[in-house]
């Protein structure tokens, strides 16, 4: 009786599958801050070896290859950095120079394509030598640059009365503006800048901060003229003020 070597087994149900159910291991982990502006991203999509419920295919794999996209939206629409590497589902790769920009929330994500040729196929499925391809899309993975950890400045001594969240200046501004705002306690504080459409595009401030006012830049330079809101949420006070990009 002759001896089936197993090379790999592969799949036909997950392909149609957006986002497929997997441990990504990727790096650095989502939502963390991060202190470059060349990062390196690493991730592993663990989706070869699956089974099928009707068919098990047991050949080889070939044309490995991993797309990465970065964007400034969790949705993937605006688009600022693709790359094509040549690994089989490892993912190892450092953002070049002049891509990212301080102060921004970045997604990220990749694709996994991959094409293989079966020899056999066992138990329930008939025909000879038969292909195939797949492509792996994962979920987005959020980061936010943040050059300066101590870009956030104390400007008064005094202790405040009151939370409050000032209007930015200059406003309208092109590209950078100031955001103050005040502690009257000690308090994990988080400022957030949106666009017109509620999407997060920069985190300024998710830190835990001593009582006292604080001042802040955002740089608008990789951003569309138009109107953008902040947030401030510290304890149980939230609010949110209208500023204007204007180029």
């Amino acid at each position: 009786m002759k001896k089936i070597i197993t090379i790999s087994v592969c799949t036909f149900l997950l392909c149609s599958n957006l986002y497929s159910q997997c441990v990504y291991n990727i790096s650095p982990p989502s939502g963390d801050t991060i202190y470059t502006l060349t990062p390196t991203l690493r991730g592993q999509n663990n989706c070869f070896n699956c089974n099928n419920v009707n068919c098990v295919c047991f050949g080889s794999y070939a044309s490995p290859s991993i797309h990465i996209y970065v964007a400034t939206d969790s949705l993937m629409i605006n688009i600022v950095y693709t790359h094509i590497i040549y690994s089989f589902g490892t993912l190892v790769h450092t953002i070049p120079e002049n891509v990212l920009l301080d102060t921004t929330t970045y997604w990220w994500n990749f694709s996994t394509y991959v094409s293989w040729l079966c020899f056999f196929k066992w138990p329930n499925c008939v025909g000879g030598p038969s292909g195939g391809s797949c492509t792996y899309l994962s979920i987005p993975f959020k980061f936010t640059i943040r050059l300066n950890p101590g870009g956030i400045l104390p400007i008064d001594k005094e202790i405040p009365s009151q939370f409050s969240l000032s209007q930015n200046y200059p406003n309208p501004f092109n590209p950078k503006t100031k955001i103050r705002f005040a502690l009257p306690k000690s308090s994990f504080a988080n400022l957030v800048v949106y666009d017109a459409l509620g999407s997060e595009v920069a985190t300024l401030v998710n830190e835990h901060l001593n009582p006292g006012t604080y001042e802040v830049d955002w740089d608008g330079s990789g951003f569309a003229s138009g109107i953008y809101y902040y947030k401030l949420t510290a304890g149980d006070y939230t609010e949110t003020k209208k500023m204007v990009l204007m180029k």
